[in-house]
């Protein structure tokens, strides 16, 4: 079956528009224009996934989406044209996005247009289903959104999940078999901690060396996928089957402030996922998984724990999503073993009590919401008033859970659109990051939190019980 070429070429636009906005406007979102660049500039110049993206590749990429620009016209446009024509070409492809849900593939568009979460993919791949959910594993790459970085392996929608088989494996070449067998010179725990953990998966896989797991690749990429596909299945069962709806879909609407603590929650709360029918979170995956073979559920552990591990990264904003997720996987650490029955004792004892924590920090950001300055067109409205003003503007949404969502962004725009607002929402976030961690601490009671900081405490934690760190590392620290 071929690919509709009106379909690409839509798409192709959207694309490139996206792209001519981020860079007129400056907004490369968190992940930050580096991380966008390398991905699109890989996509884009259709790089194997064993090649490292260089200099001369961005310098090719630069010139060919300048050319794409201009070929739009869309050089000639400012920041506020390519806004409000952005907006209305999601409009367009949420009615595209429509029609490929019913199709039977084999070509798939997978992924958000909502305004504060543009990612998106088309390409060719298969579809299966669990649990009423759509799993579509993506094989091959046509068009995607430049927002769609590297690192984002894979995307939930509504009642649909997608796994990008091009960046797992891209992943797998650029992260693991490229990395040097000989540990850092840096002296700092934080990159001892990445190269050891790393050094634990290696020798999972019985190689010498990582450029020795391209041996293994099959396996490996099985191993990854499975551990990402329930981190997926995690969101779906905490979004939709553990937190009450006002409270799901403000979490879920709250990325319009960006990655705050609320994103952290949410992330952290996937991870932990009960049982909903045939959905799970990952750490509750492995526990089954050791059940009935521990050495596949170690080699989940170790390569999960490098996944989460953001110390040693550009990425410094999902730095306190490593600090918690972190914090609750080193319970199955215990002198160089791995007990993954004290990880399930512990999630039956606290996974509701930090469900629970969750729900009262967005209950509070309500209350926080609701005391701001609303504006909307210049005339001043009660909290009340815009409360119905975005059930009006909701109204023919027929989907519960989207048309929550979009009446929490009807809402969150309001509260927005008065600049002074930001810094009251900012302030609390501050806060609610402060208190998790002092949140958290009794319930880690298997952690020294007596000296130094949270994160020190959880890095001295995995440096004094996990041998791989005394075996593969140049420098121990006190």
């Amino acid at each position: 079956m071929a690919v509709d070429t009106a379909v690409v070429q839509q798409l192709e636009r959207l694309s490139v528009l996206m792209y001519a906005h981020m860079n007129a406007s400056g907004q490369w979102g968190d992940m930050g224009r580096d991380a966008v660049v390398d991905s699109f500039a890989r996509h884009r110049l259709r790089l194997p996934s064993q090649e490292s993206v260089t200099g001369d590749h961005v310098t090719r990429f630069f010139a060919q989406i300048k050319e794409a620009i201009c070929g739009y016209g869309f050089d000639q446009k400012d920041v506020f044209w390519l806004k409000e024509h952005l907006a209305t070409s999601l409009k367009d492809f949420e009615v595209l996005q429509e029609g490929f849900l019913a199709t039977q593939g084999p070509f798939y568009l997978v992924g958000s247009c909502q305004e504060e979460s543009l990612e998106w993919v088309f390409g060719k791949g298969k579809r299966s289903q669990l649990d009423g959910y759509d799993v579509i594993h993506l094989e091959e790459e046509i068009v995607c959104s430049p927002t769609l970085t590297l690192a984002m392996v894979a995307l939930i929608g509504e009642r649909q999940i997608c796994v990008r088989h091009e960046s797992l494996k891209t992943i797998f070449f650029q992260k693991w078999v490229s990395q040097p067998d000989t540990p850092p010179k840096t002296y700092r725990i934080e990159e001892e901690g990445s190269f050891a953990i790393k050094a634990q998966v290696r020798s999972l896989y019985g190689v010498a060396s990582f450029l020795a797991l391209s041996d293994v690749q099959d396996r490996f990429l099985e191993d990854f996928e499975e551990t990402v596909f329930h981190h997926e299945l995690g969101h779906a069962v905490i979004q939709h089957h553990r937190l009450d709806l006002p409270v799901a879909t403000l979490g879920e609407a709250s990325q319009k402030f960006g990655n705050t603590i609320v994103m952290t929650w949410l992330e952290v709360l996937a991870d932990m996922a009960p049982r909903q029918g045939q959905l799970k979170g990952p750490l509750l995956n492995m526990i089954e998984v050791s059940k009935q073979d521990p050495v596949k559920a170690a080699r989940l552990f170790w390569m999960y724990l490098s996944d989460v591990w953001f110390y040693d990264t550009t990425h410094t904003h999902m730095q306190v999503y490593t600090d918690i997720v972190v914090g609750i996987m080193s319970l199955v650490i215990d002198k160089g073993s791995l007990h993954f029955d004290l990880l399930q004792r512990w999630l039956i004892t606290h996974t509701q009590t930090l469900i629970a924590w969750v729900e009262s920090m967005l209950s509070d950001l309500e209350k926080v919401l609701s005391n701001t300055q609303l504006l909307k067109d210049g005339q001043a409205f009660s909290w009340e008033e815009v409360v119905c003003l975005s059930k009006e503007a909701t109204s023919s949404i027929l989907d519960p859970y989207k048309q929550y969502v979009e009446r929490w962004h009807f809402v969150i725009d309001v509260v927005l659109a008065t600049p002074s607002n930001q810094e009251a929402i900012t302030r609390y976030m501050h806060v609610y990051e402060e208190d998790s961690y002092r949140f958290l601490m009794p319930l880690l009671s298997h952690i020294s939190f007596d000296k130094g900081s949270f994160r020190e405490a959880v890095l001295v934690h995995i440096q004094q019980n996990m041998a791989m760190f005394k075996t593969s590392c140049s420098k121990q620290f006190q």
